[in-house]
């Protein structure tokens, strides 16, 4: 029974692991959807354009975009079910605004901006995706909050609790 434990927690260990990795492997995985995005989007900027832009409507592909927006929200997906696992408190509180952040990221994707186009008229399509865009914000700077609030006298874990603070100030 003892070594039949140990081989489960074991297997926990790796699964944990394997999920948290999801998120670290996410903007490696959702970099490459930027750069292609915005090569064939024209008058796209990687410098002063957001996301949105090269994968609003009337924009040449921004299925593109909205691939590797999708790509992302499941990855981060992964990754707070790995946080739900790891956190030793809180852990509840830290996957749901993570949970939440995903999701909405997700949202991004499918529901494409506003067209650009001088005098269009704004949709329903580019509400939700600013909805979803403004959702996946301040989901992401409370779940930076709250990861820094369960972090707090963790032995092993408490330097994280001010860098937490401090980015999410900033990201706010």
């Amino acid at each position: 029974f003892e070594l039949l434990a140990q081989q489960n927690s074991l297997t926990g260990q790796r699964l944990t692991g394997a999920l948290l990795w999801a998120g670290l492997l996410a903007p490696i995985v959702f970099a490459p959807f930027v750069i292609w995005a915005g090569m064939i989007t024209p008058g796209y900027s990687h410098i002063s354009s957001t996301f949105s832009d090269s994968a609003a409507q009337g924009q040449p592909h921004p299925e593109i975009m909205g691939i590797g927006l999708l790509l992302l929200g499941i990855l981060l997906a992964f990754f707070a079910i790995g946080c739900l696992l790891a956190f030793p408190r809180y852990n509840r509180l830290v996957f749901t605004p993570l949970l939440l952040t995903a999701f909405a990221i997700g949202g991004t994707g499918m529901f494409h901006d506003y067209d650009r186009t001088p005098g269009v008229p704004r949709n329903l399509e580019g509400y939700l995706h600013n909805s979803f865009a403004v959702l996946a914000i301040l989901s992401a700077v409370v779940a930076i909050l709250v990861s820094g609030l369960a972090c707090r006298r963790q032995p092993g874990w408490s330097h994280l609790a001010l860098p937490a603070v401090g980015f999410a100030i900033g990201a706010g």
